[in-house]
C-alpha cells in the first residue's frame, strides 16, 4: 500500500544464468524463510495453497540449478536463481545412458478437485517419464478410467463431487489389480480396516515431499506389477 521498488537483474556468472528479483518491501522473518520453499506452506491462510515457491523450487533443481532468498525484515528480499548454461551450439553432445526412464511405458490417473495440487502431482510424475492424465473430480476420473490402461490410480479423498472412497470402489470393480495411491489431509483418522476393505495399496498425507510421492508411487507400481504377474487381485 505504501509503494515499494522491484527490480530485476540478469547476468552470465561461471558457467550459470543467474536471475535476480529483488523489493524493498517488509522482508521475510527467518521463521518464515526456512519453510517458503516447503510444499503447502502459506502465510496468506485460507486464501493461499502454499504451492507456488515449492513448484519453482523443484523446477530449478531439475535444471541442475539452485534457489536462495537473502531478505533483511524492514529492508527487502532478493530472490537468486542460478541454472547451469545450456550447451554451446555444436558441442559435442553427452553419450546418452542406457538406464531406463522410471517412469517410461507407464500410465497414472491423478485425480484432485485443487487444480494446483493437481498439476503439482502432474508435474512431479510427468518429469520422471511417467504418462499422466488428469481429472479434477470423481465423475470425470470414473469416465476416464480404462481396465487395464493405467498402472496406477493417484486419488485425493475429499473430492467435491463424491468421494475418494467412492471413485476407488468404482475403479476396482472394472480393475482389481491397478495400484492406488490416496492422498488425504486426515491420514490420521483413515481406519487400516476400511483401507484395506477398499484395497488401497498406500496412503500419503499432504502436505507431502516431492521425493516421498515418487518412492510411495515406485512401491505401489512394483506391488502392482507383481499382482498383474500372478493374476492376483488387490487385497
Amino acid at each position: 500500500p505504501g509503494g515499494g521498488r522491484i527490480e530485476i537483474r540478469s547476468r552470465t556468472e561461471e558457467g550459470h544464468a543467474v536471475v535476480e528479483v529483488a523489493d524493498s518491501g517488509c522482508g521475510i522473518p527467518e521463521s518464515t524463510r526456512s519453510r517458503i520453499f516447503d510444499p503447502f506452506f502459506s502465510t496468506k491462510g485460507e486464501d493461499g495453497l502454499g504451492l507456488g515457491l515449492s513448484v519453482v523450487y523443484g523446477i530449478v533443481q531439475r535444471h541442475g540449478g539452485t534457489i536462495e532468498v537473502d531478505s533483511t525484515p524492514g529492508a527487502g528480499t532478493t530472490v537468486r536463481v542460478r541454472v547451469p548454461n545450456a550447451p554451446t551450439r555444436g558441442a559435442a553432445e553427452p553419450e546418452a545412458t542406457s538406464a531406463p526412464v522410471e517412469g517410461a511405458g507407464r500410465r497414472i490417473l491423478a485425480i484432485d478437485d485443487e487444480e494446483a495440487i493437481l498439476e503439482l502431482v502432474q508435474d512431479i510424475l510427468t518429469e520422471q517419464g511417467f504418462e499422466v492424465v488428469t481429472a479434477s473430480g470423481g465423475q470425470e476420473a470414473i469416465a476416464k478410467f480404462e481396465p487395464g490402461r493405467y498402472d496406477l490410480v493417484v486419488s485425493d479423498l475429499g473430492l467435491r463431487d463424491m468421494s475418494g472412497w467412492e471413485v476407488v470402489n468404482a475403479i476396482r470393480s472394472r480393475d482389481a489389480a491397478v495400484g492406488v495411491l490416496l492422498l488425504t489431509g486426515w491420514g490420521a483418522t483413515l481406519s487400516p480396516e476400511r483401507v484395506e476393505e477398499y484395497g488401497i495399496d498406500a496412503v500419503m498425507n499432504k502436505p507431502f515431499e516431492m521425493g516421498a510421492l515418487l518412492r510411495r508411487a515406485g512401491d505401489v507400481l512394483e506391488e502392482t506389477e507383481r499382482r498383474r504377474v500372478a493374476g492376483e487381485p488387490t487385497g
